[in-house]
């Protein structure tokens, strides 16, 4: 028997996992990939002779499951050991695996294709992992089935009646600036998809509709907003997709900015304010945006004033000052009563 000692935490009797003295042992390599044991996925490529195996104990050794049928690459991901991924990269470069399987490998799916390796890695927040395993997945991109290659992209997680919902939101809606400049990276540079499918990707709508910059916006995460915008220049989209991942309406006629300005996160709003500034849209797309609206075309200027939310609405004001936009240019996107109030509170706070 070996013992295998988790080096990223002190050890303890919980940390120490045994495991058959055997290198061939997929537990092993899925007990090191688990627990960042660099060294051990470097011995196996180092020493072991892959090419005498069965394709059979090829593929079993590599795909390094537990019992429950978890990859050690999903956690590898979800843990953050980015040179273990890296290890693990090369491992597979000499195994000699067909490139069906290698890809079936890469997809680090988990618990029957509810959970993906990178969904895990982006809701944890671990940039430097989606860097380290963007860089394995780009050299046999353009060998993988484009449908396969948006669905491993979009990271879907699936709760437990099936409904799914994006790896980046999880990165927008926990704050994870480095992780969506990471993922904006693997999907930009270069482009992996086609444009229709990159702005899907962004938009990252979950089952309901709701948007990842939505939820960014309503939990006040004002890095995540500036990483997100980010990426949304570099995808170097037209200007009609771009205001409308920007606008980040649900269903429900909820906007991001609405939010932030009926949550009165002046952090929140000065970051939007920030990539407004820099998505160079057109006069009317930026005013739409500013409209703010909400449920029934209420303006998010009307309800931050209700709330007496003032510090918030001196932000938003600025942006709209920032932008050279009027009041009225604004209330030409609000029906006649909401966009009469909307002024009329402008009117007033300037006085």
């Amino acid at each position: 028997m070996s013992i295998f000692v988790d080096r990223h935490t002190p050890t303890s009797m919980s940390s120490i996992i045994r495991w058959p003295n055997n290198l061939l042992h997929p537990k092993v390599i899925y007990h090191a990939m688990r627990m960042g044991l660099t060294e051990l996925i470097q011995k196996v490529t180092r020493v072991v002779q892959l090419s005498d195996l069965s394709d059979n104990t090829l593929e079993l050794l590599l795909a390094a499951k537990n019992d429950d049928g978890l990859s050690g690459l999903l956690l590898a991901l979800q843990n953050g050991h980015s040179d273990t991924i890296l290890a693990y990269g090369e491992l597979l470069e000499t195994s000699g695996l067909n490139l069906d399987k290698t890809v079936e490998l890469l997809t680090a799916e988990g618990m029957g294709g509810r959970i993906s390796g990178l969904s895990q890695a982006l809701q944890n927040g671990h940039a430097e992992t989606i860097k380290t395993y963007g860089r394995l997945l780009k050299k046999r991109a353009i060998n993988i089935e484009y449908n396969k290659l948006k669905n491993l992209l979009t990271a879907y997680y699936y709760d437990e009646v099936h409904r799914q919902i994006p790896g980046l939101m999880f990165a927008l809606q926990n704050g994870h600036a480095d992780a969506i400049r990471a993922y904006g990276e693997l999907i930009l540079s270069p482009p992996l998809l086609n444009s229709e499918d990159i702005v899907n990707l962004l938009a990252s709508r979950r089952y309901d509709n709701v948007p990842g910059l939505l939820l960014a916006l309503n939990n006040g995460q004002a890095d995540a907003i500036l990483a997100y915008g980010d990426i949304l220049n570099e995808a170097k989209l037209n200007l009609d997709k771009k205001a409308e991942l920007l606008e980040a309406k649900d269903s429900n006629g909820l906007s991001g900015l609405f939010v932030a300005l009926h949550n009165g996160c002046v952090e929140t709003i000065i970051a939007y304010g920030k990539i407004l500034h820099t998505a160079d849209l057109t006069p009317h797309q930026a005013s739409k945006l500013l409209a703010a609206e909400g449920p029934n075309g209420v303006s998010g200027l009307i309800i931050a004033f209700q709330n007496r939310n003032f510090e918030a609405i001196k932000t938003y004001m600025g942006i709209i000052k920032n932008e050279n936009i009027t009041p009225e240019e604004i209330a030409e996107h609000l029906d006649k009563k909401n966009g009469s109030d909307f002024l009329e509170i402008m009117k007033n706070i300037k006085s």
